[in-house]
């Protein structure tokens, strides 16, 4: 009977539906595959989560109850701070779930939006390569002439096409041999009719246009369009001949039929001289290293700007920021800046005038910042202030941090010491 039932229509919709089950596990970013197999190892940190993080209301956590089909044991399940799991499989062949802990990416979830910065663009400079992080941009993920995925009507131009996220086709420099391969013989060949009529109609339009020109040069009137039916066997072989040597206008004509994301455009110099003859080279910022896999925020933050003021309960609106203590990862050695930890993630030391950018000319060192630090219990400290973030293609964030002022420091280690140090500092000495 329980067999019966659940090869029923109704076990089977509740089984595939989103309410009653588990989304599919996004793919490994990391893992290689090379003649077929998939190289990689299977304990590495990933960049992004790959499961969903589930969680359970604490009554039904001490009964054992996570909402599946049998309970979960309570002895790994209760003896924890951070009740969240992760579900690798339902059914083994064991007959148990193969579940492990979720605290990782959650609590990395949970302390990236206690920064409160908002996503942005990392767009492309003019010679199409990628702004570093130093100069990233102020503009949001969420503006409206980059946050879409439809294009009306009257926006179908080729700038509007390539600034959208996403694309019901494949972005080919992503694909391996075979992936590509198999794109053309399932996707792409079925459609070459389709292409055909559709270059038909554009030489149609091309040869149109050249005999209006020629007739406005003489004086005569506009003869009537050419039709698809009127152009020759010549006309259209020579037509696909200039298209195949054409890699730009070839690339540009495939990825609209096919729904392709944007390749990088050339440099600033070859771009001056095919600008005219083209009409359209691509500005999206994802030409360089591709469309990303989800919205480009990927749910880590909702905010638009960080434009907000904070209120001090005894001094009152403040000017800047609270800053945030970071973990000094890697000291500066050489020419290299060094390596700053905030809230779980890498980033880059503050650029202008800060203590890493300092030089000693002859003054000690500075314990964690020329040196490792490792008298300070959990390693050297240094205040930031978290400016904004940017994920490239991979799902890693991209994380900017300015210098903070002293006064906000200085707010920051009062309330963590207790002492009047702001009160102490403008206080005039006798």
């Amino acid at each position: 009977m329980g067999s019966h039932a659940a090869r029923s229509p109704g076990a089977a919709l509740l089984r595939s539906s989103r309410l009653f089950s588990l989304p599919k596990p996004l793919p490994d970013p990391t893992k290689v595959s090379r003649g077929g197999k998939e190289i990689g190892s299977s304990t590495k940190t990933l960049p992004h989560p790959t499961h969903q993080s589930i969680a359970s209301p604490p009554q039904h956590r001490e009964l054992g109850d996570w909402g599946f089909k049998r309970p979960f044991p309570r002895k790994t399940t209760l003896a924890t701070s951070t009740p969240l799991i992760r579900v690798k499989q339902v059914d083994s062949r064991e007959n148990v779930t193969d579940f492990s802990s979720a605290a990782d990416y959650s609590m990395s979830l949970e302390k990236f939006r206690e920064l409160r910065v908002p996503v942005c663009f990392r767009e492309i400079d003019e010679e199409g390569k990628r702004v570093p992080t130093s100069l990233l941009s102020h503009k949001s993920v969420f503006e409206r002439d980059v946050d879409f995925t439809h294009l009306p009507p009257d926006q179908n131009s080729a700038e509007m096409f390539d600034k959208r996220w996403k694309f019901s086709g494949p972005w080919v420099n992503r694909l391996s041999e075979l992936e590509f391969d198999r794109y053309l013989k399932t996707k792409v060949q079925p459609r070459r009719a389709e292409f055909r009529a559709l270059l038909k109609d554009l030489l149609a339009q091309d040869l149109t246009a050249t005999q209006n020109r020629a007739a406005r040069d003489k004086g005569n009137e506009p003869p009537p369009p050419v039709k698809v039916e009127e152009i020759t066997k010549k006309q259209f072989t020579e037509f696909l001949r200039k298209i195949r040597y054409d890699r730009i206008l070839s690339f540009g004509l495939t990825s609209s039929f096919l729904d392709m994301g944007p390749l990088g455009h050339p440099g600033r110099s070859l771009r001056d001289i095919l600008l005219p003859t083209r009409g359209h080279i691509t500005s999206s910022p994802y030409s360089k290293m591709g469309p990303p896999q989800s919205h480009p925020s990927a749910g880590i933050s909702y905010l638009r700007t960080n434009a907000a003021m904070e209120n001090h309960p005894i001094y009152g609106p403040q000017k800047k920021r609270t800053p945030v203590e970071a973990r000094i990862l890697h000291p500066k050695l050489g020419f290299s800046t060094g390596k700053l930890g905030v809230g779980g993630f890498v980033t880059s030391p503050p650029d202008g005038n800060s203590k890493f950018n300092e030089r000693r000319n002859g003054k000690l060192p500075v314990p964690g910042i020329d040196f490792l630090d490792l008298k300070t219990y959990g390693g050297g400290k240094y205040y930031v202030e978290p400016l904004l973030a940017s994920l490239d293609p991979r799902g890693r964030i991209v994380l900017k941090v300015i210098e903070p002022s002293d006064v906000a420091t200085l707010i920051e280690q009062e309330r963590k010491t207790g002492s009047n140090l702001v009160y102490e500092a403008r206080t005039p000495s006798k």
